[in-house]
């Protein structure tokens, strides 16, 4: 709480940490590698909402988005405790978006496709370049792409929404239809 003492009441969460799954393949996946995945993005997600939801509650005024991933919708073919674990943080974003809306507090999550960023340039430009061409813009998200759609549900302009996913993801996938 002494960042509260010192900045004021606290009022937006987001939950970006993170780990990529190193295309692990299910057979190697072992309880230590799936244990950090989970607990770098689960459990990192429900220590910090737990350790500032006292303080939303009492702000009247709060939103909290998850940084989740298209692989937490669809699955994909290695490094499926990756997937698992994006597909947890969008459950707790709609969960929480039950439990608060009580308080004013909003729960969403944000779930982009490749986003060109040091985490995913360690497979290789290449790689990050290929995986953009799958989309139907023909091209990766740039880091501010997904910094606007956070920034648009934590303003005011944001206030109707509460529970949802929205997909930054150039098309690819485009899911529920």
């Amino acid at each position: 709480m002494e960042a509260s003492a010192a900045l004021g009441p606290l009022t937006i969460l987001v939950n970006n940490a993170g780990v990529a799954g190193n295309n692990a393949l299910l057979e190697a996946i072992d309880a230590e590698v799936f244990g950090r995945m989970f607990g770098v993005h689960v459990e990192g997600a429900l220590i910090c909402l737990q350790a500032v939801v006292g303080a939303m509650k009492a702000a009247l005024w709060c939103r909290i988005v998850n940084i989740a991933s298209n692989w937490g919708q669809l699955g994909f073919g290695r490094s499926c405790h990756y997937s698992g674990a994006k597909a947890a943080l969008i459950a707790f974003a709609k969960s929480w978006a039950r439990e608060l809306a009580p308080w004013n507090v909003r729960a969403n999550a944000v779930a982009p496709g490749m986003v060109r960023t040091a985490m995913t340039l360690a497979y290789g430009e290449s790689a990050v370049r290929e995986e953009g061409e799958l989309t139907l813009l023909k091209r990766y998200a740039e880091p501010g792409e997904i910094a606007a759609t956070i920034a648009f549900l934590v303003e005011p302009e944001g206030d109707y929404f509460t529970g949802q996913l929205l997909c930054p993801n150039g098309g690819d996938p485009i899911v529920g239809i």
